[in-house]
């Protein structure tokens, strides 16, 4: 019965604990969470995600309801995870692979409810992303991810538009900018899951959403910041001088 998920369930670490758990296996978490919603239990589990319900994203692509979008996002995560797109997003499905080879179920769980949450601040209305960072926290909070995992989960979800924006609207020849992209990632980590996020962002939009030329281009910059963040290469000219070579031995470009 939905009367007895009150607050002190849905703050109790019993709880908490099995929903990081089945956030951590994300092959077939989509649809576990689409019936979630049917059912009203996801709604009233989070609250917050239940303000997602109906939303209707007046934006050029989008198809979906804000919470059917997130939930899809999630979906495409488990795609990843199953090896789906290996031959059309090798980068990506490797980035999966290499994840679940560490075997630690509580990275699997930050970033699969990052990517359910990326969008929780368009339920308080516009500036969806600054009105996010605070909610998002708070509820890793509740739910029992640590500190660190909390300070990740605000990090994505304040960063889920900027590599479309730099993707798409930069010149990702202009070393400088590649950079700057690099130190605001903080490490290699972050980087992946953002870049995880943004593809599993975009696809769950629509199904025309992320054309061959988007994925290309993230691929780019994703890339491109890798050597950068690996090697140290923080001044223009050792970008310059490294970060076309590992693109040819990685690309062939």
């Amino acid at each position: 019965s939905l009367v007895r998920i009150d607050d002190p369930f849905r703050s109790s670490p019993a709880a908490g604990a099995l929903f990081r758990d089945m956030l951590s296996r994300p092959v077939g978490l989509g649809k576990l969470l689409g019936q979630m919603n049917d059912q009203e239990v996801l709604g009233t589990f989070l609250p917050e995600f239940r303000k997602l319900h109906f939303r209707v994203q007046h934006e050029l692509y989008n198809v979906y309801t804000d919470d059917i979008h997130s939930i899809f996002s999630v979906t495409e995560l488990g795609k990843l995870a199953q090896g789906e797109y290996e031959k059309t997003h090798p980068t990506l499905t490797r980035i999966m692979q290499d994840r679940n080879n560490l075997k630690d179920p509580r990275q699997g769980a930050v970033l699969a409810f990052s990517i359910l949450y990326h969008d929780i601040g368009k339920g308080e209305g516009r500036g969806h992303v600054e009105k996010g960072a605070p909610i998002i926290r708070e509820s890793g909070a509740r739910l029992g991810f640590s500190k660190t995992e909390q300070e990740a989960l605000e990090f994505l979800e304040r960063s889920h538009l900027t590599m479309t924006h730099v993707a798409f609207r930069r010149d990702l020849e202009e070393q400088n900018m590649i950079i700057q992209f690099a130190k605001a990632m903080q490490g290699l980590d972050l980087l992946d899951m953002l870049y995880v996020l943004t593809f599993c962002d975009v696809k769950g939009v629509s199904p025309e959403a992320m054309t061959d030329w988007k994925a290309s281009l993230l691929e780019y910059l994703y890339l491109k910041t890798r050597v950068v963040i690996q090697s140290g290469a923080f001044t223009k000219e050792q970008a310059s001088t490294l970060v076309p070579r590992v693109l040819e031995e990685t690309l062939g470009l």
